[in-house]
C-alpha cells in the first residue's frame, strides 16, 4: 500500500463525486446523444440515431399529391349543407365505440393521420375553422384541386420553381377580384349570421330539427351580445359559451340559460329550492369553517385539551366567530352565497333556516365564470365584502333532470358568459351539435367584426374561377396554366355542391358558366336546400371566411410545391423518456421551486 502511495503518477489521482441520480434504472435508459464523432473527426450521426432522411427523390411532389387527394376524398362528403357523415368505429380499451360525425375536427380527432402532408392540410383546415368558424373543407378542395391541375405540368419536368411564382401571382390577382365582386356588400350582422349558420353550420347535423341549434346559438348571441363577442379575450368561444350535456330527452328539448348551469347538490336539505331576486356573494379561498387539521398539503396541525371544558370552550368560541361572519354577510342581504372552500356542518342549518341557498366546494374555473355571469366582484375574505361586491340574477333554482341535480342561475343582467343545455339520448350526436354550436359562436364573431358578405352556392367561386380564365389569356404560357388550373380549382367548388345535392355536376358546371361567362349574372349558383339550380341564389356567405379558406389553399398548394425530401426524426424510446423525465424532476432548479412552495 505505501509502495502505491510513493508511485509518481499517484499525486494526479481526484476525488470523483458521483451523482447516483444520474445513473439509469433498471426500467430507463440514457438517450443517445445527437452526433457522434470517429476518431478522425468525421461526423457519423448528423441527425439522431435511427432517424432516416428520405433521399432527394423527384416524384416526391408526385407522393404529396396523392396523399393531398386521398385527404380530399376522406373529406369531400361533409362538404355543403347536404353533405353526407360519416360512420367512426374505434376502440378504447376494451370498448368498441360506433358513433357519426358531419364535421372535420371530430374526423381528424379519431382518424389518426400519419403522413406530414396528411397532418399539414389537416392543421390548416382546422386552424381556418378555429379563426373564422367555417371555410375549413374549401381549403383542403380548393388546394387539392390546384395541385391536381397543375400535376400535368410537373410530369413534363417543369421545375415547381417557377410554378411558386406563378401561382402567387395568381393569388395576388384573385384577391383584388374578390374584393371587386359585384356581390360584395354589408348587411346587419344578425341578419348576415342567421343566414350563414342556417346554410353553411347546422343543415349537416344528423339530427331532425337541425333548425333548433340555430336558434339556440342566435338565443345565445342576443343574451351576450355581439359587443362581448368582438372584445372577447383569451380562449374563445369556451369565455363565452359553455355546453353543458345531459343524456335523455330529445335534441329539441335543449335550451339556452340566461345564466349558468352548475351540476351542484344543495349541501342541506332544508335550503331553498327556488331563490327570487338573488342577491349573490362569491368569495373564493375563505371558508366558513375551522377545519380540525391540516390546512394544507404542506401545514399541519391538531388541537389536544387538558380537559373537556376547555374543548367546551373552544367550540362556544368558534361557533361565535363563524356566526359574527355570518351575520355579516346577512346584513348584506345575501340569500345566495357561493363559495370555494367548505362550510361548517352546524352553519349549513343555520343557512338554511334562514332561507340562504349555498353553492359550496366549487372548482376557481366555475368561480370566473360565476363572477362573469352575475356581474360579481370577486373577494377572499368576508371581512372585504361590501354591497357593491354582490351580484344579481332573476332567479337560482335547484332542480334534478333525468335524476341529476343542477342548479340553475337564470336571469342575469348583461351576462358575459352562459351556458346552453343540451339534451339527447346519444352522447356522441351531442358532441356533433356541441362542435356545431362553437362554429357558430366563431362564425358570429367573424361576421360580427366584417358583416361584409358574398353569395354562396359557388356563385363567389364561379365569378373567380371566369376572371381567372379571362386573365390567363393574356399572359405568357406558365403564367396562363397556372392560373386556368386555379380557375378550374374554383370551378370544383359548385360542382362538389351540386353532387351533393343530388345534380349532375357536368350540368351544374355547363349552366353556370353559361350565366357567369355569358349572361355575366354574378348571382347563378347551387340552390343545395331546394335541389336545383338557380339564376339568384339567397345564400351568404363571410367573405373574410372565403378569402381565410382561399389563403389556407394557397400556402398549401405552395408547401407541397417546395418540398423536396421529407426527414423522420426518431423518437425518444420508453425507457429514455422514463430517463429523461426522471432527471427533470429530479434537477436542483426543481428543488428550488419545491423548497419555494413550501416555504413561500
Amino acid at each position: 500500500m505505501n509502495s502505491f502511495r510513493n508511485q509518481s503518477w499517484c499525486g494526479s489521482l481526484v476525488k470523483i463525486k458521483w451523482d447516483s441520480r444520474k445513473l439509469p434504472l433498471r426500467h430507463e435508459r440514457i438517450p443517445l446523444p445527437d452526433i457522434y464523432l470517429e476518431p478522425t473527426g468525421v461526423p457519423t450521426y448528423i441527425v439522431k440515431k435511427g432517424s432516416r432522411v428520405e433521399p432527394k427523390r423527384e416524384n416526391v411532389v408526385f407522393e404529396n399529391i396523392v396523399v393531398a387527394k386521398t385527404i380530399f376524398e376522406l373529406v369531400k362528403p361533409l362538404y355543403g349543407p347536404r353533405g353526407f357523415n360519416k360512420i367512426i368505429l374505434t376502440k378504447k380499451g376494451k370498448t368498441k365505440h360506433m358513433f357519426v360525425v358531419s364535421n372535420l375536427r371530430t374526423l381528424a380527432k379519431n382518424v389518426k393521420i400519419i403522413h406530414p402532408i396528411g397532418i399539414a392540410f389537416l392543421g390548416a383546415a382546422l386552424s381556418v375553422e378555429t379563426s373564422v368558424g367555417d371555410g375549413s373543407i374549401t381549403s383542403i378542395i380548393l388546394a387539392t384541386k390546384i395541385l391536381e391541375n397543375l400535376e400535368e405540368l410537373l410530369r413534363k419536368k417543369e421545375h415547381p420553381g417557377p410554378l411558386v411564382g406563378s401561382v402567387l401571382k395568381a393569388y395576388n390577382y384573385l384577391r383584388n377580384v374578390a374584393y371587386n365582386y359585384p356581390g360584395l356588400r354589408k348587411v346587419e350582422p344578425m341578419v348576415a349570421i342567421d343566414n350563414v349558420l342556417e346554410n353553411s353550420v347546422v343543415r349537416k347535423l344528423p339530427i331532425p330539427d337541425p333548425l333548433h341549434i340555430k336558434n339556440l346559438a342566435l338565443t345565445a348571441i342576443e343574451i351576450v351580445g355581439l359587443k362581448e363577442l368582438t372584445e372577447a379575450s383569451g380562449k374563445f368561444p369556451d369565455e363565452i359559451i359553455d355546453v353543458k350535456r345531459i343524456e335523455g330527452g330529445g335534441i329539441s328539448d335543449s335550451f339556452v340559460v340566461d345564466g349558468l348551469a352548475l351540476y351542484r347538490e344543495l349541501p342541506h336539505e332544508k335550503m331553498p329550492k327556488v331563490v327570487e331576486d338573488a342577491r349573490i356573494a362569491v368569495v373564493k379561498k375563505a371558508e366558513l369553517r375551522i377545519p380540525n387539521q391540516k390546512i394544507n398539503r404542506y401545514i399541519d396541525y391538531e388541537f389536544h385539551w387538558k380537559s373537556e371544558g376547555y374543548l367546551r370552550d373552544f367550540e362556544k368560541s368558534k361557533e361565535k366567530y363563524l356566526l359574527s361572519l355570518i351575520k355579516r354577510i346577512l346584513d348584506l342581504g345575501v340569500n345566495v352565497l357561493i363559495l370555494e372552500k367548505g362550510v361548517d356542518d352546524f352553519l349549513l342549518e343555520y343557512l338554511a333556516n334562514k332561507k340562504v341557498l349555498v353553492i359550496w366546494r366549487t372548482p376557481p374555473p366555475e368561480i370566473k365564470r360565476i363572477v362573469k355571469a352575475v356581474n360579481a366582484v370577486l373577494v377572499s375574505s368576508f371581512d372585504l365584502l361590501t354591497p357593491s361586491d354582490l351580484g344579481w340574477a332573476k332567479i337560482v333554482e335547484a332542480k334534478k333532470i333525468n335524476e341529476q341535480p343542477w342548479i340553475f342561475i337564470r336571469g342575469c343582467k348583461n351576462p358575459k358568459t352562459i351556458d346552453v343545455v343540451l339534451r339527447g339520448t346519444s352522447k356522441y350526436v351531442m358532441l356533433d351539435v356541441e362542435h356545431s354550436l362553437m362554429r357558430s359562436m366563431r362564425v358570429a364573431r367573424t361576421l360580427a367584426l366584417d358583416p361584409r358578405v358574398v353569395y354562396g352556392g359557388g356563385a363567389f367561386e364561379m365569378y373567380i374561377a371566369e376572371k381567372l380564365l379571362e386573365k390567363s389569356k393574356e399572359l405568357d404560357p406558365l403564367d396562363s396554366y397556372v392560373f386556368e388550373a386555379m380557375s378550374k380549382a374554383f370551378e370544383s367548388i359548385p360542382m362538389i355542391l351540386a353532387e351533393s345535392a343530388g345534380i349532375n355536376p357536368l350540368d351544374a358546371l355547363v349552366y353556370l358558366r353559361r350565366e357567369h361567362y355569358e349572361e355575366e349574372n354574378y348571382r347563378a349558383g347551387v340552390d343545395v336546400v331546394r335541389r336545383r339550380m338557380t339564376k339568384e341564389v339567397n345564400v351568404l356567405d363571410s367573405f373574410q371566411v372565403k378569402l381565410s379558406a382561399i389563403k389556407a389553399a394557397i400556402e398549401l398548394v405552395l408547401i407541397v410545391l417546395r418540398i423536396d425530401r421529407i426527414i423522420k426524426i426518431r423518437e425518444a424510446s420508453e425507457a429514455e423518456k422514463y430517463y429523461m423525465k426522471r432527471q427533470e424532476a429530479t434537477s436542483p432548479q426543481k428543488f428550488k421551486e419545491y423548497e419555494k412552495e413550501i416555504n413561500p
